[in-house]
């Protein structure tokens, strides 16, 4: 089930939360987006960037402590213009969203 912002969905058999991810503000952007989430609890995650096509344009690893987080990202790391998506991958989960590069 998709959780609403700010909303902690619990897993009541183990008891441990799902990681969140937000759409990224602003979205379409120019010069850079924030993409903001929330970790469950501290890990290691990374944020990959997808083309329209599939194909990975960049990617960056992190250790996120729990609670809410911030990753900028520059408009410059994409190239071209047009829809991209970003995904947040943990040892738990992966996380997908859309958004708009706009050069």
């Amino acid at each position: 089930p998709q959780a609403e912002p700010y909303e902690l969905a619990l897993d009541w058999e183990t008891g441990s939360a799902e990681w969140l991810l937000f759409a990224n503000v602003p979205n379409p952007f120019r010069e850079q987006t924030r993409i903001h989430g929330i970790a469950a609890d501290d890990g290691n995650a990374t944020l990959r960037i997808i083309n329209a096509q599939g194909q990975e344009v960049w990617s960056g690893d992190q250790f996120l402590s729990a609670g809410s987080f911030d990753w900028i990202l520059p408009g410059k790391t994409l190239g071209e213009a047009g829809v991209y998506y970003y995904q947040l991958v943990t040892e738990h989960q992966t996380l997908t969203r859309k958004m708009i590069y706009a050069k």
